[in-house]
C-alpha cells in the first residue's frame, strides 16, 4: 500500500496540493492499491438518515483514480465510510446544482449513491464528474462497449474521440476482416459473393438454387452480408 508521503505526492502531481495531509490521507494509504493513481478529487459530503432526522456527515473525499472512483470519509471519533465504483459497471453519473451545493449521483446495477459538493469549491463538481465520465468512456472502449463509450465522450464534449470510435464501428461493418468459410478457406465478403452467385459455381437446376439460397441465408444470418446484398444475390440466383 502507498505511504502517506506517496499519497501527498500524488495529490501534488494531480494539481491538488490543498488535499495534502487531509485527515483522510491516513485511511487512503490503507485503501489505495499499489498501482492506483489519484487523478482528481473533491471535498464531498454524504447525507445520512437516522429515523426521521436527516443530517450530513463531516466532509470526506470523492476521488477518481486510474482504476475506480470512490468516496471515503474517516469518522471524527471512529469508523470510516467507504463506497467504491468500478468504471466499467457505472450506468450513469448525474449532477444537480442547487443554491449552495451540487449533488452528484452515481449509479450502477447494484447501488445508487449520492454525495454533495459545496458550490464554493469552484468547479470541483464539474471537474470530477468530467474525469469520471472520461474514465468510463475509456474503460468501455477498452472492453469494446463502443456505444457506451461514445455516450460518455459526447457528454464531456470530446467529440473527436466519439468520431474516432464511430469510424471503428464503421470499419468493422465493412467486413475488411476476412472470414473463414467454405471448407476452411480464408476469403473476403466480395469473394464469398462471387463464389455464391457466379454462374460457373451455380448450376441451373432447382436443387442447386435451393442450396445456394440456403447458403446466402446463412451468410446473412452470420452478418457476412447485409439485407441489400442478400436481395441482390437472391435475384441473381433465381435469374430475375
Amino acid at each position: 500500500m502507498p505511504s502517506v508521503d506517496e499519497i501527498n505526492r500524488q495529490f501534488e502531481d494531480a494539481g491538488l496540493p490543498e488535499f495534502k495531509n487531509n485527515r483522510n490521507t491516513g485511511v487512503l494509504s490503507e485503501r489505495l492499491q499499489d498501482d492506483e493513481i489519484i487523478e482528481t478529487a473533491s471535498l464531498a459530503r454524504k447525507e445520512v438518515k437516522q429515523g426521521d432526522i436527516v443530517g450530513e456527515m463531516n466532509v470526506g473525499l470523492l476521488l477518481a483514480t486510474n482504476i475506480r472512483t470512490f468516496y471515503i470519509n474517516k469518522g471524527v471519533m471512529w469508523g470510516c465510510s467507504f463506497e467504491e465504483f468500478d468504471y466499467s459497471k457505472i450506468n450513469s453519473i448525474e449532477q444537480e446544482k442547487e443554491t449552495w451545493t451540487t449533488t452528484i449521483t452515481i449509479s450502477d446495477s447494484d447501488k445508487h449513491y449520492e454525495v454533495s459538493i459545496h458550490n464554493e469549491d469552484k468547479n470541483h463538481a464539474k471537474r470530477i464528474v468530467n474525469a469520471i465520465c472520461k474514465k468510463i468512456a475509456q474503460v468501455n472502449e477498452k472492453y469494446l462497449n463502443y456505444h457506451k463509450a461514445i455516450e460518455f465522450y459526447d457528454r464531456i464534449g470530446e467529440h473527436e474521440e466519439s468520431a474516432r470510435i464511430r469510424e471503428i464501428i464503421t470499419e468493422q461493418k465493412t467486413v475488411k476482416v476476412t472470414q473463414k468459410v467454405v471448407h476452411g478457406d480464408e476469403i473476403t465478403k466480395t469473394e464469398i459473393k462471387d463464389s455464391v452467385v457466379s454462374k460457373s459455381n451455380i448450376g441451373t437446376g432447382g436443387d442447386d438454387k435451393v442450396a445456394k439460397l440456403e447458403k446466402i441465408a446463412n451468410l446473412k444470418k452470420e452478418g457476412l452480408i447485409d439485407d441489400d446484398e442478400y436481395k441482390q444475390m437472391k435475384k441473381e440466383i433465381l435469374g430475375k
